[in-house]
């Protein structure tokens, strides 16, 4: 349900409050970024986890009825806020969108790649997936 066509649209206020860049233009990166296979992949899996987080002992079927009915709906998605604990995850998620979509340098691929920026961009994507899974819950 979420592909790769629909990300760009969950995923576009949360980016542009993390990069701080007008929200169009999140969008345009991410739309870029969604072409990259593993990156639609890395994110699908991780807001399915989370959905099943807060929805512990709920039926699959029924969970994804809900999450079909709600992205049916052409509503807009809150931007992630972001507090201390997101201070250091949430750059290393936006440098990941970043290199998904070709707007960063090899240098920047390198920290995402390094074994303290890949714990940093999974703590973020564990809270932009969380987030996410509470925007198509509610």
């Amino acid at each position: 349900m979420l592909t790769k066509n629909g990300l760009p649209e969950l995923l576009a206020p949360t980016y542009a409050r993390a990069k701080r860049i007008d929200p169009n233009e999140a969008y345009r990166r991410l739309e870029r970024g969604c072409e990259q296979v593993s990156f639609v992949e890395r994110t699908q899996t991780q807001v399915w986890q989370a959905v099943l987080r807060r929805r512990p002992g709920e039926e699959e079927a029924s969970l994804l009825e809900r999450l079909e009915k709600r992205l049916a709906k052409k509503k807009r998605y809150q931007p992630m806020k972001f507090g201390r604990k997101e201070d250091i995850a949430m750059p290393a998620w936006g440098l990941y969108c970043d290199v998904m979509a070709g707007f960063a340098t090899g240098e920047a691929s390198d920290l995402v790649a390094s074994p303290e920026g890949a714990r940093l961009l999974e703590q973020g994507l564990v809270l932009v997936a969380d987030h996410l899974a509470k925007e198509l819950l509610r």
